[in-house]
């Protein structure tokens, strides 16, 4: 062999074995990114087996879910205004009754919302203030007291707080964050 056949074969060597290390990093990468979760789309965590589920209108499992709970999940999340993934649905003992877990895409919070006879079963005292779903509103907790809680409107309106009192509170609570 000639020197110069010699170091064509040597740099041949060299770029298969470069090609090779950047295979090789390449798939190690790919396995990283699996390890700690990739979320794609609406954030739902595909590493995790969810996806965007345009039918209920978040990430869930395919096929985890059967028919009413997959109707149940719907019903939940439609009035949310932020992506979130179904992370169980429970069915209880009565016709429509179901209690669904959800995590929130953006921030990671877990709740829960529980629906009675296919409808919200509103407890809002569960929330607070700068948590508040929009079916419910914020007004303090009484009238002698100065905290400020997550109530139905109703409840607010019994204690003397109306949703104007609501919306310019809400405002001003957002203008200090």
């Amino acid at each position: 062999m000639n020197g110069r056949t010699r170091t064509i074969l040597g740099m041949s060597v060299s770029i298969i074995v470069i090609a090779l290390s950047l295979m090789s990093l390449s798939v190690m990468n790919r396995q990283d990114q699996k390890t700690i979760g990739i979320r794609e789309g609406y954030d739902c965590l595909t590493s995790g087996g969810y996806s965007w589920d345009d039918t209920i209108g978040a990430c869930s499992r395919v096929g985890e879910l059967d028919e009413s709970q997959r109707q149940a999940a719907k019903l939940a999340v439609a009035p949310l205004s932020y992506p979130v993934t179904i992370v169980k649905v429970q069915t209880l003992r009565c016709p429509g009754c179901f209690i669904v877990d959800l995590q929130r895409n953006d921030n990671q919070n877990i709740f829960q919302i529980e629906l009675f006879n296919w409808t919200y079963k509103i407890d809002c005292e569960e929330y607070p203030y700068d948590n508040c779903p929009e079916r419910c509103v914020v007004c303090p907790s009484c009238e002698f007291c100065s905290s400020i809680s997550c109530q139905t409107e109703e409840s607010c309106e019994s204690l003397g707080f109306s949703r104007e009192w609501y919306e310019n509170i809400t405002k001003l609570l957002d203008e200090q964050h």
